[in-house]
């Protein structure tokens, strides 16, 4: 949860979910005494976090497709349940790491065995948790997301719809582990875990991605420039170079610096060269209209 606050959130979510189900004998009473203290313990941090997102640009002049990026298709989620689906399927636009999802034949397998047979009292709360995960994940493909972004002022706060994702992979994990669990024999259930894990590491296997180690030691054009005509505390970027990728050349390693000689995001601090406006960082709606003004034109007095 140390990444995207989101991922806090939607743990405290499930588990004001799953309390009716899995901690029957702890009174509500005691039950909210652990995120009370959570939050007094972290209130350090959260408070100046809460405020500022409060002055942020994401609640000042956030739209709905700003907020609704990496939501995943339904056709894309569908896919995904599909045996070893990146094998021969393409993938949902965009992060896989945000957008792609695989529970696997046999753990699928498992956790319909749990709720078709004796544990599916246990497993149904996780598997609702999981379809809930499933469903938020549609992001602006939901019929009604866009009327809980607009009326429901928290779900300002966030981004990438796809990270719903996190709530159905703990959802199914627990529903597979039921269904393993209900194999009678100790054999079978080692047999069981094991096709889950080989099929997850086969399926994986093609994810990993490096790149050319002589990315960061190759100096690019743009930030050679700018260091060869003098000292500059910062950078700023013109809005048609912060609008282009320029990832592209004849092989990935030329692509890649094509896409370092942009300075995006944050690639030339390396040389001590600092960007002013930064990179998707959570800005005061203030600092966001000064950047506006200055790249209405080169002649700006803000400049």
């Amino acid at each position: 949860c140390s990444g995207h606050p989101l991922f806090a959130a939607y743990a405290w979510l499930a588990l004001l979910f799953l309390k009716p189900f899995l901690l029957r004998n702890i009174s509500w009473k005691k039950f909210l005494l652990f995120p009370a203290g959570a939050a007094a313990l972290a209130s350090a941090q959260l408070l100046p976090t809460l405020f500022l997102a409060l002055d942020s640009q994401r609640l000042a002049g956030a739209s709905f497709s700003w907020a609704t990026d990496y939501s995943v298709s339904p056709g894309s989620l569908l896919a995904m349940f599909a045996p070893l689906w990146n094998r021969y399927l393409p993938g949902p636009e965009g992060d896989l790491h945000i957008q792609a999802f695989y529970i696997g034949l046999f753990a699928l397998a498992a956790a319909v065995a749990a709720l078709a047979g004796r544990r599916r009292r246990e497993a149904a709360p996780f598997f609702a948790l999981a379809l809930a995960g499933l469903t938020l994940a549609l992001g602006k493909y939901l019929f009604f997301y866009e009327s809980l972004w607009t009326y429901f002022p928290p779900v300002r706060l966030f981004r990438f719809p796809a990270q719903a994702l996190y709530l159905s992979c703990f959802g199914f994990a627990v529903c597979a582990a039921y269904g393993a669990e209900m194999l009678s024999r100790p054999r079978l259930k080692v047999i069981a875990l094991i096709s889950i894990y080989a099929e997850l590491l086969i399926f994986s296997a093609g994810f990993p991605r490096t790149m050319d180690a002589r990315i960061y030691s190759i100096h690019t054009p743009s930030p050679a420039a700018i260091l060869r005509g003098g000292a500059y505390d910062r950078v700023l970027m013109a809005p048609k170079t912060r609008g282009t990728t320029r990832r592209s050349g004849r092989s990935e390693l030329e692509a890649w610096l094509n896409f370092k000689d942009t300075m995006l995001p944050n690639t030339a601090m390396a040389l001590g060269l600092y960007d002013a406006d930064n990179f998707e960082e959570l800005k005061l709606a203030a600092h966001e209209k000064i950047l506006g003004r200055l790249y209405t034109s080169p002649y700006s007095p803000w400049i």
